[in-house]
């Protein structure tokens, strides 16, 4: 387990997924931290798109998983995928820590 800070040089027009949160974006550089974690990791296209799902409940968790855009029925798999999973470890084990 480890912190991270990271600055990644790249286009504007690039989206970049990081496991970190942004701390500071320049023309060309952008800078992420991420505190306690196991590992960093870095996604960058210029074709990314969000998908986001918000599981209701005594603490609502927002799921977020990215996709390259254009695929409407693989992105839709891709976020059911994501949210099938939270669901089933809150069944399991009670509610999601990290929400």
């Amino acid at each position: 387990v480890a912190d991270y800070e990271v600055t990644v040089e790249a286009p504007p027009e690039w989206t970049l997924v990081t496991t970190g949160e942004s701390l500071a974006q320049g023309k060309q550089t952008r800078t992420f931290a991420a505190g306690q974690v196991r590992e960093f990791t870095i996604m960058a296209s210029r074709d990314l798109k969000e998908l986001t799902e918000t599981l209701p409940g005594e603490t609502p968790v927002e799921i977020r998983a990215w996709a390259k855009e254009g695929n409407q029925t693989t992105n839709k798999r891709v976020l059911k995928a994501a949210v099938d999973s939270v669901r089933t470890y809150q069944e399991l084990f009670g509610p999601y820590p990290y929400g």
